[in-house]
């Protein structure tokens, strides 16, 4: 679901213990994608633009804190959003709009109808070790 908005992104987050099959995620990014194409015309016609966006996949551990008395608000903590971030901030830099990480690569069972391509080893800021991150784009 989504779990928050921060500026012009969208946070969206999924219990693996529920949505095992991580095979079609990259799917939802290039379906948004066509969906907003679909629409295209119409954002250039009221807004004399049209919107594009990139988006970052990554799987860790979180711990969810429950905020607020009256209107309860749900936290992420982890470094699962740092990756992600910071995979995000790559496509920016590199051009491209789907990175994923090599813990989601290791998830995926069949990876029918996309292109997974390994970009390289990058050391994020904020992170010890390396991240070996891959392209994903859909084979039409």
């Amino acid at each position: 679901g989504i779990y928050q908005y921060v500026g012009d992104e969208v946070v969206l987050t999924w219990d693996l213990a529920i949505h095992r099959d991580i095979d079609r995620v990259p799917f939802l990014f290039f379906e948004f994608e066509r969906l907003l194409l679909a629409k295209r015309d119409g954002y250039i016609e009221r807004f004399d633009t049209f919107p594009t966006f990139k988006a970052s996949i990554h799987i860790g551990p979180v711990v969810v804190t429950e905020l607020g008395k009256r209107r309860k608000e749900l936290v992420y903590h982890g470094d699962v959003l740092n990756t992600a971030s910071r995979v995000l901030e790559l496509c920016g830099r590199l051009g491209k709009r789907l990175l994923i990480t090599s813990t989601v690569l290791d998830k995926i069972r069949d990876s029918r109808g996309l292109r997974i391509d390994f970009i390289s080893d990058f050391a994020l800021r904020g992170k010890d070790v390396t991240t070996k991150v891959y392209e994903v784009m859909p084979i039409s």
